[in-house]
């Protein structure tokens, strides 16, 4: 069973759980003052481990960008993913006003996990899309989205 705070990785989980997800450990000195800086963070544990998190940067108010969201491989495809953007979805709504950006880059492949949740794509030739939303306003998402 899993549970889930509201409250950053250590700088040792995070690293371990990047190195896992193949991005690679950072220098512990500069993640320190970062991950408890997030706008918003969110650890899932397994009986006291931490198996994932995700965190959103930005103002808080105006900007929301998903920055991370990692599951450890052994825990993947087990809704932790899903219940991360409840979560997520749930502090931008309490924060977030009309039309606040929402941003969010994708790694290939999951552009449909975010789909679900109202992001749409922006191709590059260079990367992977970006995807993002306006908070609150379908219409206004619609006339960029082309539909």
């Amino acid at each position: 069973m899993y549970t889930f705070h509201e409250e950053p990785p250590s700088v040792e989980q995070y690293n371990a759980l990047r190195e896992l997800a193949g991005w690679g450990a950072l220098d512990e000195a500069a993640v320190a003052q970062p991950l408890p800086n997030s706008a918003y963070a969110v650890v899932a544990k397994c009986e006291d481990e931490v198996v994932g998190f995700a965190r959103v940067v930005g103002d808080g108010r105006l900007c929301f960008y998903i920055q991370e969201i990692i599951v450890h491989p052994d825990h993947q495809r087990k809704g932790i993913a899903t219940k991360f953007m409840e979560h997520i979805l749930g502090f931008i709504g309490r924060n977030a006003v009309k039309r606040s950006y929402i941003g969010v880059f994708v790694g290939q492949g999951l552009e449909g996990f975010y789909e679900r949740y109202g992001f749409w794509a922006r191709p590059t030739a260079v990367m992977g899309p970006g995807m993002m939303q306006f908070w609150d306003d379908p219409e206004f998402n619609a006339s960029f989205r082309g539909g």
